[in-house]
């Protein structure tokens, strides 16, 4: 490991990250990663020590995020290997499913080639056996180096806590037991337990807090830019996600058939969706007005050099913009998502009489299932099914603010 090279090369990887997109915060984070790794390094032997040393950071993001930053430098050292935004390869990480041992990885690969991962989503066939490799290298430190050697102890020990709490959310044993079970690996499953069922009940914006949130989106002096507006008009009044919203395509606008068409990037299934006043007169005001020429395929793109196509967390600022403008949801630890405005236009659909077909259509659910969790969405239609407690003897106050 030559300490000079490094670092004498560190001003070049900084402005070609810049150049590909990445961030300014990210670029620096990844220069500040290896000015505290300097004084370090003339003690390493390798890059292997560095990541050791990434290991040794409390906190597990913090931990996560210095193995991706080290891993840039140390492919960008070893390799030549440059960073970049988009392509089939950003740069590689070393996950937990590459450290594995033989008999776990076997298990992981028996899923992936089974009927059951073939029916799902490559993504979550991928994120699924990530969630079960964390999960094996635990067992794996415990000693067990198979599925065969894994006993109740052990998976307990990995399961719980030292503070005795759960270590693994619900979502994350969910998906190891999803790939126990594809795999055929009976005994592990029956020694992982099954995670208490609950669903969330999803949250819409009131009557008041929407109108106001439209009033935001149709006014051209509420300060938000026309990329804004367009991109809020389409989640509130089209129910797109904020990926789709994203990835939207210049064709996939019809202005002829007055209609939006694209696949969905969670569901790949193709939706159609009416192209309303609204959502058209805000689409070209930004096209027209703001967006500027430009040779991208895509809708919105972003306001700074080299003007590429937004990701998602993009459009998720944009509705935490929108929020502040309109005067909603402004305090701590209220919902302020994009998926909340999606959950809103099918609220605003379901309640409005619209059928579950066409809630489901619009929405691009595959299932009716999956519409149905929107139902629970509308708080002030909830309300109307509560039941008389009148006949319940309650202490004085009890239904007060402050009794509640």
């Amino acid at each position: 490991m030559d300490t000079t090279r490094v670092e004498s090369s560190l001003p070049r990887l900084e402005e070609h990250m810049l150049y590909s997109g990445y961030s300014k915060t990210y670029a620096r984070r990844v220069g500040e990663c290896l000015r505290r790794m300097l004084p370090l390094m003339p003690s390493w032997e390798s890059w292997d020590d560095a990541f050791a040393w990434a290991d040794g950071i409390r906190g597990p993001q913090a931990r996560a995020h210095l193995r991706v930053y080290v891993e840039i430098l140390r492919q960008y050292d070893e390799e030549g290997i440059l960073p970049r935004t988009t392509g089939a390869r950003r740069h590689a990480r070393t996950n937990a499913y590459d450290l594995l041992g033989g008999g776990f990885r076997a298990v992981c690969d028996s899923y992936a080639s089974s009927g059951a991962a073939a029916a799902k989503k490559p993504t979550t066939v991928r994120n699924e056996v990530l969630n079960a490799a964390s999960f094996f290298r635990k067992l794996e430190a415990a000693g067990c180096k198979g599925p065969d050697d894994v006993e109740e102890v052990d998976v307990l020990g990995v399961l719980v806590g030292d503070d005795g709490l759960p270590a693994y959310s619900r979502s994350h044993v969910q998906r190891v037991r999803a790939v126990l079970e594809g795999a055929g690996q009976l005994r592990l499953l029956s020694l992982v337990p099954q995670p208490r069922a609950w669903r969330k009940v999803g949250d819409a914006l009131s009557g008041e807090e929407r109108a106001r949130v439209v009033a935001a989106l149709e006014d051209p002096g509420s300060g938000l830019s026309a990329r804004d507006r367009a991109m809020g008009t389409l989640m509130l009044f089209a129910g797109m996600r904020a990926c789709d919203v994203a990835a939207l395509r210049l064709d996939s606008v019809d202005w002829e058939l007055d209609r939006i068409s694209f696949a969905q990037a969670k569901t790949g299934s193709e939706v159609v969706l009416p192209l309303t006043a609204a959502v058209g007169n805000a689409i070209y005001d930004y096209v027209t007005g703001e967006r500027g020429p430009s040779d991208s395929p895509f809708v919105f793109l972003s306001h700074e050099w080299p003007y590429g196509r937004l990701k998602a967390g993009s459009v998720y600022n944009a509705a935490r913009r929108i929020y502040d403008a309109a005067k909603v949801r402004c305090g701590g630890g209220d919902g302020r998502g994009t998926h909340l405005l999606r959950r809103t236009a099918a609220s605003a659909m379901l309640f409005g009489g619209a059928s579950r077909e066409v809630v489901a259509s619009t929405l691009g659910h595959a299932s009716r299932a999956s519409t149905e969790t929107y139902l629970v969405a509308d708080a002030e239609a909830l309300r109307t099914c509560a039941l008389d407690v009148s006949r319940f003897p309650l202490r004085e106050g009890a239904l007060d603010d402050e009794g509640i």
